[in-house]
């Protein structure tokens, strides 16, 4: 057992299980530290008033849920995820359902709703509750309430509801918001009417399936339109259809030589010569991405400019070695990427699996199934392994004296833990009560047996 699962209430007790819990015995407010990769089920107590914020979030094997009547309020992003759930019912105890509550519940189908139809229109509904679903309707006691496909307020397209291969907005609106259609992932084509003023800002990041985007209006007016930061940012779109002609839209942006976004999901990227900077960020996410070439005209490099470029293998380098190494780059440039070494013109630099600074073990970079910690590491930090889905095993050497805040969160495959020392000085390391959350591992291995967690 190498994990608990806290449930916190809002009159202070906590609740710790060794497994994921099934049924909760507290009262108040439930909630989880962070998703639990392996919860299938849960049973909320009688009793328990709020499921509060992110309380079962990213539990992407959770079917089933029985919420009690106790319960008034679902708070924001509690079930956002879910991507096993597809029916949930919702008692007419409750009052308020917070942003996001159900977002990205990609196989939700059905609510049904214990109280009538008008005791649903007063429930108080945050924005996006139920973004990225396939939910039309909530079944009430004595009717069916329909649910929009959007949300529009003043013109101001809000929100793009439902998954949806195609969509059409309507005439009228004069502006796409911010995360409108944000993951929309099954969306592949998308017409947007002459009225439209102004999309903001990822206003269709990881779109990952977009591929057209048609204007009623003319190219002129189309390029009249304001658009914001990243707005068509991981997609596969590569220009847009006027009613007059067509434009093309840029695989990137370059301000002042520095590529702000790459936009498209491919896989290889060539940056231009002559850009100086790669910004934070700027590739991340493109899961595609299996290669890039860097020109020698790039002096600095982000945080987190590659971050979580999943197929990212190769990175070839237009200059030598020594400039290379001269290059200015931030903290977790390639972290959560297959990169071993740069290929530079003269010469290949190979890059560390992890960054250590002054004994502490920042992160560790790279997907790998088995990780051995380096000898002198002192402290491992805040969330250094976060979401190392491929690691299976990880060797502790006893040099290390302090493990921090989620330092292994969602490690879900994570089974073996090995202490390069005794039980008693795995005893004494000093570990933050969450380290191991969402870590299947039930004990740590020492040199003369085994702790449990």
């Amino acid at each position: 057992m190498a994990k608990e699962y806290e449930i916190k209430y809002d009159d202070g007790e906590s609740f710790t299980s060794d497994t994921c819990p099934r049924k909760l015995d507290r009262k108040h407010q439930v909630s989880l530290v962070y998703g639990c990769k392996s919860l299938t089920s849960i049973i909320i107590p009688e009793g328990v008033t709020e499921i509060s914020a992110s309380a079962f979030s990213d539990s992407e094997l959770l079917a089933l849920i029985t919420i009690p009547n106790s319960v008034t309020k679902i708070s924001e992003s509690a079930f956002a995820g879910c991507i096993s759930l597809t029916t949930i019912t919702i008692p007419c105890s409750i009052t308020e359902i917070d942003e996001s509550a159900f977002e990205d519940c990609t196989s939700l189908k059905e609510i049904r709703y214990g109280g009538t139809k008008e005791q649903w229109k007063t429930v108080e509904k945050g924005i996006f509750w139920y973004k990225n679903t396939h939910v039309q309707e909530v079944f009430c006691s004595d009717d069916t309430v329909e649910l929009p496909a959007c949300s529009i307020e003043d013109g101001v397209l809000m929100c793009w509801y439902r998954l949806v291969p195609e969509v059409i907005i309507p005439n009228g609106v004069t502006k796409i918001s911010k995360f409108a259609f944000a993951r929309c992932i099954s969306l592949t084509a998308i017409i947007i009417p002459c009225s439209v003023i102004e999309i903001d800002l990822s206003a269709f990041v990881n779109c990952t399936s977009l591929k057209e985007i048609h204007y009623g209006g003319t190219k002129v007016q189309w390029e009249t339109v304001e658009k914001g930061d990243f707005w068509y940012k991981n997609t596969y779109v590569q220009k847009v259809f006027c009613s007059d002609d067509i434009v093309e839209l840029p695989a990137y942006s370059i301000e002042d030589g520095v590529l702000a976004c790459w936009y498209r999901l491919v896989p290889e990227a060539i940056i231009p010569e002559g850009v100086t900077e790669i910004s934070t960020s700027a590739f991340s996410l493109c899961e595609s991405l299996s290669s890039v070439i860097i020109p020698y005209s790039v002096t600095k490099i982000g945080g987190n400019a590659f971050r979580f470029c999943t197929s990212l293998k190769g990175i070839h380098y237009g200059g030598t070695k020594e400039q290379w190494e001269a290059v200015e780059k931030g903290d977790f440039w390639y972290q959560d990427t297959y990169v071993h070494k740069v290929f530079c013109s003269d010469d290949t630099v190979n890059l560390p699996a992890c960054s250590i600074e002054d004994n502490m073990l920042k992160s560790w970079c790279r997907p790998v199934p088995e990780v051995i910690i380096p000898e002198g590491v002192t402290e491992i930090n805040d969330l250094a392994f976060y979401d190392c889905m491929s690691l299976t095993s990880v060797i502790i050497p006893k040099s290390v004296t302090k493990i921090d805040f989620y330092a292994f969160l969602d490690c879900a495959f994570l089974k073996e833990i090995h202490y390069d020392g005794t039980k008693e000085q795995w005893k004494a390391v000093k570990k933050d009560s969450v380290w191991n959350t969402g870590v299947p591992a039930e004990y740590v291995v020492c040199t003369d047996g085994t702790v449990k967690l």
